[in-house]
């Protein structure tokens, strides 16, 4: 007699979302933000070691998975795959409720923080928080004085990577507005000609004074006459 045993595929079931998981602590980390993994090169954390060894990857110079539309590269062939979409105009992700979608579901993720308010990253030293973890990374450099992007031409450096690509125009503008009076420099006219008419703002001040102290000169010499 053949007997057939019904097998069940048992797991821990979420107290909080509900879903059943082999791994519940590792999961649990995600309703936390327990993020134990992160990475001593830029400092980005995560949820469980294998997302944190495929972001480690991306930071080293092989990157064996070429794309054959544009020869870009990658050191994962699932982030290959996740490039392709790029090029397929694909995003499956959506929000359910404004039909925004996204190439990745890290990016829907974070985008229902919109409309849900939720700001789970929060500053230990300022207690100002944020949506995303990527901001408040961006954020604390206010307080160490990280200056993580450097320029490769003068080495300046600079905490915010806008702050760096502003910077970035000084070496690049080939016709740079030089102020003839103060010797200061600007890479754009408009600030060029802003700044031009404080000198003359400042001379005019300085002839009035001269002037209205001749005028005084004058009466008080009337007057003793």
């Amino acid at each position: 007699m053949n007997s057939v045993s019904d097998s069940k595929v048992t797991g821990h079931t979420c107290d909080i979302c509900g879903r059943i998981f082999s791994d519940l602590h590792s999961h649990r980390r995600i309703h936390t933000h327990d993020k134990a993994f992160t990475c001593n090169i830029c400092g980005k954390s995560f949820h469980k070691r294998y997302y944190f060894n495929k972001h480690y990857l991306r930071h080293m110079d092989d990157k064996p998975f070429p794309c054959d539309l544009c020869n870009k590269s990658y050191a994962c062939k699932s982030d290959l795959n996740m490039h392709h979409l790029v090029h397929m105009n694909k995003r499956p992700f959506v929000c359910d409720i404004c039909n925004k979608a996204f190439f990745q579901k890290g990016h829907l993720h974070a985008h229902y923080r919109i409309h849900t308010s939720e700001k789970p990253y929060v500053c230990e030293m300022c207690g100002k928080a944020f949506s995303r973890s990527g901001n408040l990374r961006r954020h604390c450099r206010i307080h160490t004085d990280e200056k993580a992007f450097v320029c490769d031409v003068c080495g300046r450096g600079f905490s915010q990577k806008t702050d760096l690509g502003r910077h970035i125009h000084i070496h690049k503008d080939k016709k740079p507005f030089v102020c003839d009076i103060c010797g200061k420099i600007f890479q754009r006219e408009y600030y060029y000609e802003n700044h031009y008419h404080t000198h003359k703002e400042e001379d005019s001040s300085v002839y009035d004074k001269q002037e209205r102290a001749a005028e005084e000169r004058t009466e008080l010499k009337n007057l003793h006459n």
